[in-house]
């Protein structure tokens, strides 16, 4: 076997580890549109919950004007009525009725303020709602197109390293190449491969029997470790 269908295998897990870090790179371009997506529906939400207890508030303060009005106009009815009636009971209920609706007009009244005071305070929470909304639409216009020339430009290498990996895989044997697209279906942490160390697998320890150590020393054989699953790279391939 030749040495440098090894190097070669290196090469095309390095190309692969390249093109991971620049799809989780994409991955992580597009999160940042989909946080800012999701934070803008938030915001949406909230302003539609706003307008729908300003909708309410306004109502129940047209409510509160039409009984000031109906109270003011039977105060004003009570007081006329009262000018002209000369029986001592009647005026004495008349008395009591204009009591009874000042008393009434006081209490509307400082609904009608305590009101007023949500509606402006509600006001005042949908017009910063809809400044947020119009800012964050503008921000996630500029972060979309930036993510897309991000995205455009990563995967412009991305399809530059897969072409390379096509043109190096055609390099190397059949065993080679099973041998390693078997290793990396394992998606192994920190490397598809491993070294022979003291008769022992370099990564998980576990010792290698001295033909398989002979195979791949001397006669540069794919091999891979019979607890980890690493491929054994020759030392005179490391470098």
């Amino acid at each position: 076997m030749n040495k440098e269908y090894f190097k070669i295998l290196k090469e095309i897990n390095s190309l692969e580890s390249e093109i991971a870090k620049l799809e989780a790179e994409n991955q992580e371009e597009t999160y940042r549109v989909a946080k800012l997506k999701e934070r803008e529906r938030e915001a949406l939400e909230e302003e539609q919950t706003l307008e729908g207890l300003l909708k309410q508030e306004k109502l129940e303060a047209q409510k509160s004007e039409n009984l000031i009005v109906s109270l003011d106009a039977k105060i004003k009815k009570a007081a006329s009525d009262l000018r002209s009636s000369f029986d001592s009971k009647h005026l004495e209920a008349l008395e009591r009725e204009i009591v009874k609706y000042e008393s009434e007009l006081e209490l509307a009244q400082e609904h009608g303020l305590e009101l007023l005071e949500k509606i402006e305070d509600l006001e005042a929470q949908v017009d910063e709602k809809r400044g947020f909304l119009k800012g964050i639409d503008e921000t996630i216009r500029e972060i979309a197109q930036e993510v897309a020339e991000i995205s455009a430009k990563n995967q412009t290498q991305i399809d530059s390293k897969q072409k390379r990996i096509e043109i190096a895989l055609e390099q190397i044997p059949p065993a080679f190449q099973s041998a390693y697209q078997s290793v990396k279906s394992k998606e192994l942490a920190f490397s598809s491969f491993a070294k022979i160390e003291n008769g022992r697998c370099s990564v998980c320890k576990s010792v290698v029997d001295r033909s398989k150590v002979e195979q791949v020393e001397t006669h540069l054989a794919i091999k891979t470790c019979s607890l980890c699953g690493r491929i054994f790279i020759p030392n005179q391939a490391l470098y």
